[in-house]
């Protein structure tokens, strides 16, 4: 599993703070998305300068043809018929409309079990298409999971917190009845993370 860590600089003074926005399934391409509020969010981020954020996975929907689950009619508003000859392209350059404008704050990226899916069934790999047409730095790109070490450090440069965040798109939700909050409460046991 990949590490990557990252410097912020704050004060001491009580007002400044740093907000880290989790952004996860977003399956742009769905015709259920809220897109309106994934652009609010993206101006929230974008409009303070002590504001990151990370993403984990199901960046799009990806849901091609020769999927079982494709259904003609169920596409967005934005998606013309000219798409259906790639539309997992099409998807990946709308969620880089939407997310380009923050993509210098993303810290840190994992994929999801639809991009995972894509690649194994269509040996395409989405994940890597996306993060590179959002210029994502190959180091904060963890592919299936990895850890995001923040270190604060103040005015002085003495390191003032280092919390450790375990990135996973999550697995396996699907093993016996209350198998999801199961998984939960042993994450925790696996890693060493805040």
């Amino acid at each position: 599993m990949k590490t990557y860590e990252h410097t912020i600089q704050v004060s001491r003074s009580f007002g400044d703070f740093v907000t880290l926005v989790h952004s996860s399934d977003s399956h742009i391409g769905a015709p259920n998305v809220d897109e309106k509020l994934a652009k609010s969010v993206v101006s929230r981020v974008k409009s303070d300068d002590q504001c990151y954020w990370i993403d984990t996975g199901d960046m799009c929907e990806l849901i091609t043809r020769t999927d079982p689950r494709f259904e003609a009619g169920d596409m967005p508003s934005w998606f013309d018929f000219s798409m259906m000859r790639d539309p997992a392209k099409y998807q990946a350059l709308h969620y880089g409309e939407i997310f380009g404008p923050i993509s210098d704050k993303c810290l840190a990226t994992v994929s999801g079990n639809h991009e995972d899916s894509i690649q194994k069934h269509n040996d395409r790999d989405i994940y890597t298409e996306i993060s590179d047409a959002l210029g994502i730095a190959k180091e904060r790109r963890f592919g299936t999971g990895g850890f995001l070490r923040l270190r604060f450090v103040g005015p002085s440069g003495k390191v003032l917190w280092r919390p450790v965040i375990f990135m996973h798109h999550g697995t396996a939700g699907g093993s016996t009845k209350s198998a999801i909050v199961n998984q939960l409460e042993k994450l925790p046991k696996a890693f060493d993370a805040d």
